[in-house]
């Protein structure tokens, strides 16, 4: 998982945090991560045998260590963009900005793979994909804004609620409403137009309100790599230059995984409140 990736998904706790009234949300998905992690690890492994990615290599110990010393200085950006963000000293926006000059600053004196004659080719490519995805981010939020003006956040929640569901049978029924409306709309729309009207049924229901945040989050984060506005397979798709109908193919995969993940988290609750 990019760093880009954590910095989105600690944004989406703090929003979830400013809706529910301050729910803490910072220590409590870190279970969850970690069996989402390694669900998404028995793909990728999974898939490398079926398809017989690299040739096979004999573990060495020392192998890890060469790669982890390797690896140190990209590991220390979630370390120093998070910590800045859980102690108070930058905020969510500001740590991009963080970001960027760390990752600059360890491509150029620690990998020694950028020049600084780089960096106009570097930004302008990076203006490139980002326009990519603003586009589609913009007709997104505009499809939101209308949906809220017409109401059809408010009907749904209000259908949801008549149906007098049971706790498992409401929470099975907004999985399947978020995964068909995250294909359409990004993350943060869902966020702000569904979760303050939820909050009454959640309540009256006894649905733990940090366990509902984490499995909102969780269809946030599938929403991502699904078509057609699935944010992470145009960034996929324009930085690496191959088809968005390939990349969106090969995302199935972990599109069923992280599913999958889901639903654990959503029936297994201890996994979502392990430090509550």
């Amino acid at each position: 998982m990019q760093p880009s990736s954590r910095i989105d998904r600690t944004i989406t706790l703090v929003v979830l945090a400013i809706l529910v009234a301050g729910v803490y949300l910072v220590l409590q998905p870190f279970l969850s991560a970690i069996v989402w992690a390694a669900i998404l690890a028995a793909t990728c492994y999974g898939m490398a045998r079926r398809y017989r990615f690299g040739a096979p290599q004999p573990f060495l110990a020392s192998e890890v260590w060469r790669t982890f010393k390797g690896a140190v200085p990209s590991l220390f950006m979630p370390v120093i963009v998070l910590g800045g963000i859980y102690t108070g000293l930058f905020t969510p926006t500001e740590a991009a900005a963080v970001s960027v000059v760390y990752a600059v600053l360890v491509t150029r004196y620690a990998y020694r793979t950028l020049r600084w004659s780089d960096l106009p080719r570097v930004v302008i490519d990076s203006a490139k994909s980002s326009a990519v995805v603003l586009i589609i981010l913009a007709a997104s939020l505009g499809i939101g804004l209308l949906a809220s003006f017409l109401g059809a956040a408010d009907q749904l929640a209000s259908a949801l609620t008549a149906m007098n569901l049971s706790a498992w049978q409401f929470l099975l029924a907004v999985n399947v409403i978020l995964l068909i409306l995250g294909c359409f709309f990004d993350g943060f729309t869902l966020l702000v137009l569904l979760t303050p009207l939820l909050l009454p049924t959640l309540r009256a229901l006894d649905i733990n309100l940090i366990h509902f945040c984490i499995i909102l989050t969780a269809n946030i984060e599938i929403a991502s790599i699904t078509p057609p506005v699935g944010f992470n397979l145009f960034v996929i798709s324009s930085t690496t230059k191959v088809k968005l109908t390939e990349v969106a193919r090969g995302a199935v995969p972990f599109v069923i995984a992280m599913i999958a993940g889901m639903m654990l988290i959503t029936y297994v609750p201890a996994i979502s409140l392990a430090f509550f």
